[in-house]
């Protein structure tokens, strides 16, 4: 009974904290990415960028388990991302192949072990995963960049 108990409040508190990350992610991230050149566009926020920014495919969120960690235990993941693109026929693409692309991202995500995705080093090494698997998907047009929007690991 009591492990029952923990489960359903492990689930509830998941889904609580997704809850808080979409309200947190359309309340800052959206408007600033919406932004049509008004103040606090993208361009603004960060003069050293060396290009603008193309157009982005949001994905579903992607609630997966991961490979279990060393110690035996089983995590979850709750992650969105969102694709920039190299042009309109790129988003026409993903949303094509999408069955197919989030099978793939399953598959990426669902191989790592928690230990895998901590630090810059482990994000980055999924992201260029996700990149790699997605523009296989879709070529010859292609995703230049893979953006996490939300990334939760409990």
């Amino acid at each position: 009974m009591r492990g029952r108990f923990r489960i359903i409040f492990g689930i509830v508190l998941l889904l609580g904290a997704m809850a808080l990350g979409y309200v947190g992610y359309a309340q800052w991230v959206l408007p600033a990415l919406e932004n049509d050149g008004e103040e606090g566009d993208v361009e603004d926020a960060d003069p050293d960028s060396p290009r603008e920014v193309g157009p982005l495919y949001h994905m579903p969120e992607i609630l997966t388990d991961l490979r279990k960690s060393e110690e035996g235990y089983t995590q979850y993941i709750s992650m969105e991302v969102a694709l920039e693109c190299d042009g309109p026929e790129a988003i026409d693409r993903l949303e094509e192949e999408l069955p197919r692309i989030k099978d793939a991202l399953l598959e990426v995500v669902r191989s790592r072990a928690p230990e895998e995705l901590r630090g810059d080093e482990g994000m980055r090494t999924l992201r260029t995963a996700i990149m790699a698997r997605v523009n296989a998907l879709i070529a010859p047009e292609e995703i230049l960049e893979v953006y996490f929007t939300s990334l939760m690991i409990q």
